[in-house]
């Protein structure tokens, strides 16, 4: 059993598909519904360390072994910063609708 866990922000919908989908590959999945919102999606792993944002994805896909070539990328030097910078635009606009924000 994977006892890796996504903590996630419970208001939004996008994340909350995202949550799914991590539930359907075995991942333990938290929203965070307690009046606060998270500004990235954070992993606790089965260590006990917290990752966050980019550098919690690629974790996640090193965990799934057909999601490994994306975990490989991640490790390419420059590939870590473009990776934060696009988790960060996607992050920010986590709650805008399909007419509401432009990407």
């Amino acid at each position: 059993m994977n006892t890796t866990t996504i903590f996630y922000d419970g208001t939004c919908s996008f994340c909350t598909q995202w949550a799914r989908r991590g539930e359907a590959l075995g991942f333990r999945c938290e929203p965070l519904n307690d009046g606060r919102t998270a500004a990235v999606m954070k992993v606790r792993t089965a260590e006990g360390t917290e990752l966050g944002g980019a550098e919690a994805i690629a974790h996640l896909c090193r965990q799934v072994w057909w999601l490994w070539p994306v975990w490989w990328v991640s490790r390419m030097p420059g590939i870590g910063r473009a990776g934060r910078w696009g988790y960060a635009v996607v992050a920010s606009r986590r709650h805008c609708r399909r007419d509401g924000c432009k990407l």
